[in-house]
């Protein structure tokens, strides 16, 4: 494909998928002429942020990107797999994305495993569960963690689930992070058990707040009197961060344990527990 071919077919992708968001033309990133008509031009993070990139197929440009993904240049490979995550649907694009996640270079990684969240697609679980245990890099591993989490299917949380079995600690609170945004039951048992080790306590603290799953506060309640200070501190913030939110799921347990709560927490309690 001639440089003039592969800019006329990128400003087609471009313009058809911009139509279809509501015909508003604005000037494309660099590529092909600019438009005759008015422009109005959008940063490239809200061109490509999840809520908006739902657009058509695009078949025509698929060589194309086929064609950068095996470039021997690292920004054009990654390029070609964020626009692939930004343009077209998750079945058209998920494969070749998937397969950038064994790429030579670490940021064309990144973007892939950032780029299969991004389109939440449950079909590469698996991939970036193998990517976040075995990568060599740190940042890649991250964000293979962080797209689990974005994805959010079961299978995303069980596998979140088994990382926090890992003797990685920085693999458990990658882990934990990611659950926040996973409200899976499965998730609540490893959360608890990393809430009573100091390593990870604080994250898990995060984690189960804000999950806020069924026997969350009767589960933290008896660390409250934990010998470590960590980890009576994180279940002290588990207990206030659900009575901050009014918790309906947690009103019950913290009733039946007021009287053990510290006096703080019994204070908070009471107005949170008079709407229940």
């Amino acid at each position: 494909m001639s440089p003039h071919s592969k800019k006329t077919a990128r400003t087609v992708c471009l313009t058809v998928l911009l139509a279809a968001a509501g015909g508003v033309v604005y000037k494309e990133l660099g590529y092909g002429k600019k438009p005759p008509q008015p422009a109005l031009e959008l940063p490239r993070d809200m061109l490509f942020s999840p809520e908006r990139d739902t657009g058509p197929d695009c078949p025509a440009c698929m060589a194309q990107y086929k064609l950068e993904i095996a470039s021997p240049q690292p920004g054009e490979r990654k390029n070609a797999v964020e626009e692939l995550g930004g343009l077209c649907e998750a079945d058209q694009s998920a494969p070749l994305i998937e397969k950038t996640l064994g790429d030579r270079d670490a940021s064309v990684k990144n973007a892939a495993a950032f780029a299969l969240g991004r389109i939440k697609n449950a079909g590469s679980v698996g991939r970036l569960y193998s990517v976040a245990t075995s990568d060599p890099d740190t940042e890649v591993r991250a964000a293979a963690v962080s797209a689990l989490g974005r994805i959010g299917s079961p299978e995303a949380a069980e596998k979140l689930c088994a990382l926090l079995a890992q003797p990685d600690t920085e693999l458990k609170l990658l882990s934990l992070y990611a659950l926040a945004t996973v409200k899976e039951p499965a998730a609540l048992k490893p959360a608890l058990a990393a809430l009573a080790s100091p390593a990870t306590a604080e994250a898990a603290a995060s984690a189960l707040a804000s999950m806020d799953l069924p026997g969350t506060a009767e589960a933290a309640a008896p660390l409250l009197n934990a010998a470590d200070p960590v980890v009576r501190e994180a279940a002290h913030d588990v207990i206030e961060w659900l009575i901050l939110q009014k918790s309906a799921e947690a009103a019950s347990a913290i009733r039946q344990n007021l009287a053990a709560l510290p006096q703080d927490l019994q204070t908070l309690a009471q107005p949170y527990l008079a709407q229940f």
